[in-house]
């Protein structure tokens, strides 16, 4: 009986052995697959891929990181989450999961959640360079700038060229009001890429706080030097200018999108709601394609203090006839870019366009 059972035994095993090694083999290739979609920003087809891996082999440790790192590409932070989840439930230490599932807490803005993630991946492995640096990002997105600086210490302690730990502590200690430290980093930061242009905007706003006018505007040149339509560097040297009593600077006008003028015309025909135009608004803003003249200091030159700033219209407040008027005026091309540019102004001085 026993040699009966010994002999169907082996030849169940033979036949598991082959079937293990292609499995083994499909879940290989198909993970390849994925992964080059991945490396390919192809994230819809990396997922398709990892899916078919983890059909195969759910606790997949590769599969399962990758899917997770490609749904946050995507934005989709929460399920992101689940899957970095996934492997911590098989393997608590590993670090690439603690350390994306920090960053995707970090995406939601659960600053403090990311930092006790971050931290559990640096008790594993201490000198995870991007580990540190992005604690330093999530305690400064708490406004604990004192605590970020001495994350980035520590990230470039073992990488001192790490440009965007040196602008980032710049910017730390530029927040404390420490504005000849801020410029020390910014300046390392530049000797490194001397092309850095958010270095060298913000060195510009930490002279001018400083009172060094001359040496801020000659910052703002270098911005103009590497990107000419740069207008907040543009704003910022023509206040300084201003203040110094010398003429300040006209730039070229930038072609404005068409679409921007099509929700001009359909918010003053009442297509389209307050918040769909001020969309608008923020997109040409932030590219730098509307400038808003004469503003306060706060407006014009702060942004770079709270580039996560919402801007939104407030309820409230009602926008004036004349300003919708101008608006579809402006897009049947009856007035001036500048005309329609002076009713955007009125909105933002009103409160009615938060900046």
């Amino acid at each position: 009986m026993k040699k009966i059972f010994s002999l169907v035994f082996l030849i169940i095993l033979t036949m598991m052995i082959p079937l293990a090694y292609a499995s083994y083999h499909q879940v290989q290739a198909l993970f390849e697959k994925g992964f080059e979609a991945l490396q390919n920003g192809e994230f819809a087809k990396a997922i398709s891929f990892f899916d078919q891996v983890l059909e195969i082999d759910p606790n997949y440790v590769p599969a399962l990181n990758n899917k997770g790192s490609a749904l946050r590409i995507l934005g989709m932070y929460e399920e992101a989450i689940v899957y970095f989840d996934k492997v911590l439930e098989i393997d608590p230490n590993d670090v690439n999961a603690l350390y994306n599932k920090g960053n995707a807490l970090s995406d939601l803005e659960k600053y403090e959640e990311a930092i006790v993630s971050y931290d559990k991946a640096l008790e594993i492995e201490p000198k995870h360079v991007k580990a540190l640096y992005n604690k330093g990002n999530a305690l400064s997105d708490l406004e604990k700038y004192e605590e970020a600086i001495v994350s980035y210490d520590k990230a470039l302690e073992i990488e001192p060229n790490y440009v965007n730990a040196l602008y980032n502590k710049g910017l730390a200690l530029y927040y404390l009001e420490k504005y000849e430290e801020a410029i020390v980093y910014y300046d390392k930061a530049l000797e490194i890429e001397p092309n850095y242009v958010k270095a060298s905007s913000n060195k510009g706003l930490a002279l001018y706080d400083l009172g060094k006018y001359e040496e801020a505007i000659v910052s703002y040149d270098k911005v103009l030097e590497i990107e000419p339509d740069n207008v907040k560097a543009l704003n910022n040297k023509n206040k300084l200018l201003e203040i110094m009593g010398k003429p300040i600077e006209i730039m070229e006008k930038l072609q404005i999108p068409d679409w921007i003028q099509n929700n001009a015309k359909w918010w003053s025909e009442g297509q389209i709601g307050d918040s769909d135009f001020t969309s608008g608004i923020q997109f040409m803003i932030k590219e730098n394609i509307m400038v808003i003249p004469d503003l306060q200091r706060e407006v014009t030159q702060m942004e770079l203090k709270d580039e996560k700033r919402a801007m939104g219209m407030e309820r409230e407040q009602n926008v004036p006839d004349w300003v919708r008027n101008n608006a579809g005026w402006w897009a049947d091309g009856l007035i001036s870019d500048d005309d329609f540019i002076s009713g955007i102004k009125y909105l933002v001085e009103q409160g009615i366009i938060k900046v």
